[in-house]
């Protein structure tokens, strides 16, 4: 079967990492069978794993990925396009999208005896000035490092107007919050007026507080029950 997704800040795709899961390699696009060329650990210079479990795809019924990454900023979306080159996807051209702010990538992906056909759409979109329609419908929706940045109540709701119309079923994953603590490894000084890691980390965190916002899955969890969704 199909699974759409949809990364709200994509970054630099590590949520698609995530989705993915381990061992996936890339072997041809369009259907062409080819021989493995490289993984992403290989071409992002890492071991790819993460200590996580396995992605959304370990079910074996899924044949095609359909990701649906949004970002604000082209620098970074541009990172993106060269990421997924490096790791053999081609651009793939549709002759029914006429949105400029679009660049669609296309792969073939193996895993043992797999096959996985994966559809990547970078699209440059702030939802604040286009609107709360996003161009592709979606059956999960993700986001790291988002969730701290918004009121709960807000954010749920706008994601469940978005794209819930459109979804029989909706599936939120929102890692990463500002619980707790945050420190970088190493943490770097004071260097003059830029504050060390450990000031930046406090300051942020009494930032989102001060702002009303909720760091934390708590916060998220009630605004997500509260309407219709479950934990």
């Amino acid at each position: 079967g199909r699974l759409a997704v949809a990364d709200l800040g994509c970054g630099h795709l590590r949520m698609f990492d995530r989705v993915l899961g381990p061992g996936w390699e890339v072997v041809g696009t369009d259907g062409d069978r080819l021989e493995p060329q490289r993984t992403a650990a290989d071409a992002d210079g890492d071991d790819g794993d993460d200590g996580g479990d396995g992605g959304l795809l370990d079910d074996p019924a899924a044949s095609h990925l359909s990701y649906s990454a949004y970002e604000t900023n082209p620098d970074m979306l541009a990172e993106c396009a060269s990421r997924l080159r490096r790791l053999g996807f081609l651009p793939h051209t549709d002759d029914s999208d006429d949105d400029d702010d679009v660049q669609s990538f296309r792969a073939v992906l193996a895993r043992g005896d797999r096959l996985l056909d994966v559809d990547v759409s970078l699209f440059l979109r702030d939802f604040s000035r286009h609107g709360d329609a996003p161009p592709a419908a979606a059956d999960v929706v993700v986001g790291c490092c988002l969730a701290d940045l918004f009121p709960p109540d807000v954010l749920v709701s706008a994601v469940l107007r978005a794209f819930a119309p459109a979804a029989p079923a909706l599936l939120l994953y929102l890692p990463i919050t500002f619980c707790g603590t945050t420190a970088a490894d190493p943490p770097a000084p004071a260097r003059g007026r830029v504050p060390s890691d450990a000031a930046a980390f406090r300051t942020y965190g009494e930032a989102l507080a001060d702002a009303g916002h909720h760091p934390g899955t708590h916060g998220l969890a009630r605004a997500a029950v509260a309407q219709g969704g479950r934990r």
